[in-house]
């Protein structure tokens, strides 16, 4: 298939895109479950809790790409939306949450610690996550700002040009190590790029569906079976899964595809909230029996999603696109009056 966006997956009609944000929330959920249910981690766990976070990264690079394409916007009237929008879907819930872990009796939080979790600046600030799993979410907000520039500039370019990004970024993730902590972003840019070669790459769709589960386990072998926690192999299994995306159809199992969809959906929300079920359950509830725990940390790990998406990610996702609407007509506007050259 050509190199035209008209036919790229997306995760509002791809079950294949579902079942990988599925797998990723499900590898992040599982690994901390045996974390804290054993109290002894091991490198093996650790890595499948890495590998759903850079499986996210790829996963959501590639979505936005298909988001922008889609708007009616251009130049900075689609910046501006595309930044609205990501706000009132990242930030609301992430609020909400930190917002709670400050609150509670036991808080021992300080005005700068809560200051950089609810800007999402932990990173920049230096400063703990108050929410488990919260690390991550600063480094996806500051690809944010490049992402709608990167899909400008490489809107009518070969998928090969994004791959030459990406080796570029290998050095310049390399050497973020030796300059400073606060630039971490630069060592994930190439765990995001692989998305954007899978959204230029275009569906292709020439390997049957159901190979689309094996062809995201070998992705994954470079950092599923690397030592320690080194870049590189996590960089590799992005290329790689970047790059197998295009090459699948549709998976055919209606019920894995639903299921897929389902927790897909609940992703965030898992995301956010499973790790403080968690310490409820196995740690607040230590002299409830164990039976009792599991059925509370069940309870807690479902309702606290579902409740998440449907007072606060949803109506906020609601309200994003009706500001993000506005927000980009006036720059549109300004634009205009600036070219027919009327003061502003």
């Amino acid at each position: 298939m050509s190199g035209n966006m008209s036919g790229r997956p997306t995760a509002a009609d791809s079950v294949n895109l579902d079942f990988l944000r599925a797998v990723a929330v499900l590898c992040v959920f599982g690994s901390h479950v045996y974390a804290v249910l054993t109290r002894r981690p091991t490198e093996l766990t650790h890595h499948i809790g890495q590998l759903g976070v850079i499986m996210f990264f790829v996963h959501t690079s590639l979505v936005l790409m298909g988001s922008l394409q889609r708007s009616r916007r251009w130049g900075w009237a689609l910046v501006a939306e595309f930044f609205v929008h990501r706000a009132f879907r990242i930030y609301p819930l992430a609020v909400v949450c930190v917002l709670i872990a400050a609150l509670l009796p036991d808080a021992q939080w300080t005005a700068r610690q809560l200051a950089a979790n609810l800007t999402l600046t932990q990173n920049l600030l230096y400063e703990e996550s108050m929410v488990g799993g919260l690390w991550t979410l600063p480094i996806e907000v500051q690809m944010y700002v490049a992402l709608p520039f990167l899909f400008i500039a490489f809107r009518t370019r070969a998928w090969y040009w994004l791959l030459g990004v990406w080796l570029l970024a290998l050095v310049v993730g390399t050497v973020q190590s030796y300059v400073s902590g606060r630039l971490v972003v630069l060592s994930y840019a190439p765990c995001f790029l692989p998305g954007l070669i899978a959204w230029k790459l275009g569906r292709r769709a020439t390997l049957p569906g159901w190979l689309w589960p094996l062809g995201m386990l070998l992705a994954a072998l470079p950092w599923l079976a690397s030592a320690g926690n080194q870049m590189e192999p996590r960089w590799l299994t992005c290329l790689l899964l970047g790059l197998a995306i295009p090459w699948f159809r549709e998976m055919p199992w209606r019920w894995l595809n639903a299921a897929s969809h389902t927790l897909a959906q609940y992703s965030y929300g898992i995301y956010l909230t499973h790790y403080a079920a968690l310490m409820v359950a196995f740690r607040q509830m230590g002299d409830v029996p164990f039976a009792g725990q599991v059925l509370a940390f069940a309870a807690m790990a479902t309702l606290w999603p579902y409740l998440a998406f449907h007072l606060v990610e949803r109506p906020m996702m609601a309200l994003g696109r009706r500001v993000g609407g506005r927000v980009a007509d006036a720059v549109a506007a300004r634009s205009a009056r600036r070219a027919a050259g009327v003061p502003a």
